[in-house]
């Protein structure tokens, strides 16, 4: 039993979300693009929304291209897509609830 516990709890610790979801999950009052831009100052994320390397190795974000078509065209359009886990909502949330707490002091 316990096997299938651990094995529960790391599918959980793996899975990835968008920063909406994250953002709803966290309940601090603010929506991905301010999580976006907080991250930004704090030179977790470049202006495109790329992590830094250490941050996608330990298992907070994950970052990839996604691509969709253009109306009714074949043409594509590729846009950058940043999704965070479980484990990086844990990591980011006292480093949101510090920079909210700063600003409001």
């Amino acid at each position: 039993m316990s096997e299938i516990l651990s094995l529960l709890k790391n599918a959980i610790m793996e899975y990835f979300m968008g920063f909406t979801s994250a953002a709803a999950k966290l309940n601090l009052g603010i929506g991905k693009t301010t999580i976006f831009r907080i991250m930004h100052e704090k030179g977790l994320i470049s202006k495109d929304r790329q992590p830094r390397q250490e941050l996608v190795d330990a298992g907070y974000l994950k970052f990839e291209y996604k691509e969709k078509f253009l109306g009714n065209t074949y043409k594509k359009m590729r846009y950058p897509y940043l999704t965070i886990s479980f484990l990086g909502i844990q990591w980011l949330e006292p480093i949101l609830k510090d920079h909210l707490s700063q600003k409001r002091a």
